[in-house]
């Protein structure tokens, strides 16, 4: 997720009070001041809760809502999904860890980063801080699918490409480096002996229906709401929702790491057993990895 995506929407930097709407944001509703019949569309929603919604607000930040929420019995994954749809407004000056981490795609990472900046005076100091990590307009390019051949290309090279017909697993994975840097993989285990490739889920969009001619489903990814690191594979069937990775600290080599430790992952043991009947030992890589798009079996030299 990027930051045009997701934080023009949420964050209110301006200590100032913001102006009563029902748009927080682009796409995003604000429960204080939504209709009964906007509250009723959103996810997890019935009509008992959307009335005691409106009893209980306005809700004074992010956790009152959570607190409300959760006493409705909606679980973690239901307030995230309705936190996709509708969101209070945050001051990003005066907001908490906690409040912070409840925003779709923001983690203790950049929960803290946001907190290392204070204080936020303006907008355009906020794209500053923002733009250090991930440059507006870079977003990947989308990969395409010319019969059986599965192409994807980044910073106008092509990195990858896999025949259909040697796909064995599609998985999908995140990292903690949402909502600044993309964060959030489709990965292809593929060849002979089987490797990993992976591309933005993002750069897939267009491709992931035309995929459902070849695995008899559509493999939609389902993990937007992580913050951190996650994994799962979404095809083939008898391994539907079993980890896709292991993951691990790695050694730290580098200045660097000292500052974000490097995560080390390998395909996890289901995976593993289920490709040893091809004979390989395809543990995948063992190395901290951190770039997502790493070789596999037809990267170009």
């Amino acid at each position: 997720m990027k930051r045009t995506d997701l934080f023009a929407g949420l964050l209110t930097i301006m200590a100032l009070s913001t102006p009563a709407s029902a748009q927080v944001g682009k796409g995003l509703l604000d429960p204080n001041v939504a209709t009964d019949k906007e509250l009723t569309a959103l996810p997890g929603m019935t009509e008992t809760i959307v009335k005691a919604l409106i009893e209980k607000r306005p809700f004074a930040g992010a956790q009152k809502l959570d607190e409300f929420l959760g006493a409705q019995k909606l679980d973690e994954d239901a307030r995230k999904a309705f936190y996709a749809k509708a969101f209070v407004h945050v001051n990003l000056n005066t907001a908490d860890s906690k409040t912070m981490q409840l925003i779709p795609g923001v983690g203790k990472r950049m929960a803290h980063e946001f907190d290392e900046y204070r204080p936020w005076k303006s907008w355009k100091q906020f794209d500053k801080e923002i733009g250090k990590y991930v440059k507006e307009g870079s977003e990947p390019a989308p990969a395409t699918l010319d019969g059986k051949r599965l192409r994807y290309e980044h910073q106008g090279a092509e990195r990858w490409w896999l025949d259909l017909d040697d796909l064995k697993i599609v998985g999908e994975c995140t990292t903690d480096l949402g909502p600044v840097a993309e964060d959030w993989f489709l990965v292809f285990v593929a060849g002979d002996p089987p490797e990993f490739l992976e591309a933005p889920v993002s750069s897939l969009r267009e491709v992931i229906p035309a995929l459902a001619g070849t695995l008899g489903k559509e493999p939609w990814p389902g993990l937007i709401g992580e913050t951190g690191y996650a994994s799962r594979v979404l095809w083939p069937p008898e391994l539907e929702g079993e980890e896709l990775f292991d993951y691990a600290r790695a050694p730290r080599r580098k200045l660097a790491d000292w500052l974000v430790p490097p995560i080390a992952r390998w395909l996890s043991a289901p995976v593993i057993a289920y490709l040893e009947p091809a004979g390989s030992d395809p543990k995948g890589e063992k190395d901290p990895d951190r770039g997502h798009g790493q070789a596999g079996p037809h990267e170009p030299a």
